[in-house]
């Protein structure tokens, strides 16, 4: 398996990391507009279901929006 940047190597291991720790993998795919992408990386390793979905709707990506949404109910949701 090869991961694409050196910050998925150090995070493979499934730990759930805070924003802070994944704030400049993030900034950079949100930059070059990957926000699919940056919404992988706050589901998958920070657990933030609310900004991933966030992230997911910023870039049109509306029916992943709708499956992470179905998938963790709105008990981890709590939008205004």
């Amino acid at each position: 398996m090869t991961l694409d940047t050196e910050w998925q190597v150090r995070y493979y291991d499934d730990v759930p990391l805070t924003c802070d720790e994944c704030t400049r993998p993030l900034d950079d795919l949100v930059s070059k507009k990957r926000h699919f992408e940056a919404g992988q990386v706050l589901l998958d390793y920070t657990k933030d279901v609310r900004q991933a979905v966030i992230a997911f709707v910023e870039g049109n990506s509306f029916s992943e929006a709708r499956r992470v949404v179905s998938n963790f109910e709105t008990i981890y949701l709590d939008f205004p």
